[in-house]
């Protein structure tokens, strides 16, 4: 059963490992990305209440782009983790860079053009995440293994 435990970790390990190079890769590499031309078609404030009664807001954008004929339509404006505040006008500052109806640059996956970020660039932060929780589950893998 403990061999269960060790593959089972280090294949955590290794997916987590794998995570962190690709969106480290992505976020490194995303400013470089094919640009076109998109227009926002929603742009607002979303409101988030958890349970504990505290409220968050985020931005929702939806814009829309064309790549070689083909219409495309997306809401992600980074690659990394969405923007959430406590301060709805924090939020609404920010989208004001992305009226109804306002013209953006579009950065799009060659390879993949339905992937898409309106802000490239990023953290390598959450990429250390990854690898930080990766050495974790090879340390416990590692331990258990010592023990059978």
């Amino acid at each position: 059963m403990d061999y269960y435990i060790v593959i089972s970790l280090t294949l955590l390990g290794l997916l987590l490992v794998w995570v962190a190079l690709r969106n480290g890769w992505r976020s490194m590499t995303s400013g470089q990305w094919p640009t076109v031309e998109g227009e926002i078609f929603e742009s607002s404030v979303n409101l988030h209440t958890r349970q504990s009664g505290v409220k968050t807001y985020s931005p929702h954008l939806r814009y829309r782009y064309e790549v070689r004929g083909e219409v495309y339509e997306n809401w992600e404006i980074k690659l990394t983790p969405r923007l959430l505040s406590a301060d709805r006008s924090y939020v609404e500052d920010y989208l004001e860079k992305y009226p109804l109806g306002g013209r953006v640059t579009v950065y799009y996956d060659h390879r993949s053009p339905e992937k898409s970020i309106l802000e490239p660039g990023g953290t390598l932060l959450w990429p250390l995440i990854n690898l930080g929780f990766a050495t974790v589950c090879f340390a416990a893998a590692a331990k258990v293994a010592s023990e059978i």
